[in-house]
Parts: C-alpha cells; structure tokens; sequence
C-alpha cells in the first residue's frame, strides 16, 4: 500500500512538471511555392518550397514511382556519391518486403552542409531538402500530419 502512494505522488509530481514544463519552439514555416511538372514523360511530379523567418529553405518533393527498382535508382541518381547516408529505417509488410523507409543523409553543396530527408510509403515518396535539419523535420511532420 505503501508503494502505490509513493508511485502516485510520484505520477502526479510528473504531470505537474509536464504541464508547466516551457512548450517546444517550433519555428514558423509558411509556404511560398507550390509547382508541379514532369520528371519523365507521363510521369508528373509536384513540389513545394517552404521557408522560415530566418530565411532558411525546405523543398519538398513529391513522386509516384512504378516499381521498388525505379524508386531505389532514383536514390541512386537523387543522392550521389558524396552524400552519407546518417540515418535509414525501413518498415517491412508481413511478406518481408518494404512498405516504408525513411533516411537522411548529408553533403556538402558550394561549402555548406545540405540535408536531404527522404520519406517514402510504398511507391510514394517525399523527398525535404534544405540546409537545415530541423526546418525539413518539421516540414516532414506537418507535411505528413497533413497527409495522413
């Protein structure tokens, strides 16, 4: 009995701290552009350029690919040689193949450090750039919670 008044004070201390804890900044993200075109013929292709108020910008690209080989070839061309790949997740389906990944890699572009954050759900990918890693997660969550 003891224990459970101890592990209840406990919880309620720890919801106070959450709930006067000072909120995340999150930075303020408009939308500027919003384009589409074609990458192959017949193959269309959409985009959209966010920036924050220190002028930091997030291009997020949006593409349907027609198979897992044509997806994985276009990362090939996408990131080149010289970027590193500094984090990858798959999802697998129950059969073993992927339905989902997300990697980030880096490289450096004119002397600066350039991010690119790649999301893709089956076929369907998003592909964040920008010289800010935080800028392009936060366009990746609310491009996300917004599609979803």
């Amino acid at each position: 009995m003891k224990w459970f008044f101890c592990f209840s004070a406990l919880l309620v201390g720890a919801t106070v701290l959450c709930q006067t804890a000072p909120p995340v900044s999150k930075q303020f993200i408009t939308l500027e552009t919003i384009g589409h075109g074609y990458w192959k013929p017949n193959r269309p292709f959409g985009i959209r350029v966010y920036s924050t108020p220190d002028g930091t910008k997030v291009t997020v690209k949006y593409l349907t690919f027609s198979s897992r080989a044509e997806a994985k070839e276009y990362l090939r061309t996408c990131l080149r040689p010289e970027a590193e790949i500094i984090y990858k997740q798959e999802k697998k389906g129950p059969d073993g193949e992927v339905v989902g990944e997300r990697l980030i890699a880096t490289s450096q572009q004119s002397g600066k450090e350039e991010f690119a954050l790649i999301r893709g759900v089956r076929l369907n990918y998003h592909f964040f750039g920008s010289s800010s890693l935080a800028a392009a997660q936060q366009v990746e969550a609310e491009e996300l919670a917004e599609k979803w």
